[in-house]
């Protein structure tokens, strides 16, 4: 999910270069487990949970580097057998105002979960 396509695209839908950092929540606007977040500890743009961003306006930044984001609100997670699930998330890439619902299919290989697929329910 986290994967950014080129900063030529538009950013009001898209995640892309141009988000210097992502902010992860699930649903209710609750911070993952630290265990979970370790998860994300070898991305090129670091993955902080929700409460590390301040919301001004209708974008997101980073409240100690100030750098713009996208944040992330899984919605719900549907495990489809031992290595693989499928993941219902909100993105907002440019702000409030801006969201794509998408699910994602993830499959674990060699202990690293991966996406498989998206599909776009709705964009607003």
């Amino acid at each position: 999910m986290c994967q950014p396509e080129p900063v030529e695209k538009d950013i009001g839908h898209n995640v892309n270069g141009v988000h210097e950092v992502y902010f992860l929540s699930f649903s209710d606007s609750t911070d993952p487990n630290p265990e979970f977040m370790r998860r994300f500890s070898d991305f090129k743009t670091p993955v902080k949970p929700i409460s590390a961003g301040v919301w001004r306006g209708i974008l997101i930044y980073d409240k100690v580097s100030g750098e713009s984001g996208a944040a992330f609100y899984i919605e719900k997670i549907s495990m489809l057998g031992q290595d693989a699930a499928e993941v219902e998330a909100i993105i907002h890439p440019e702000g409030g105002l801006s969201a794509s619902r998408l699910v994602y299919r993830v499959s674990r290989k060699s202990g690293k979960w991966t996406v498989t697929s998206e599909n776009i329910k709705s964009i607003s």
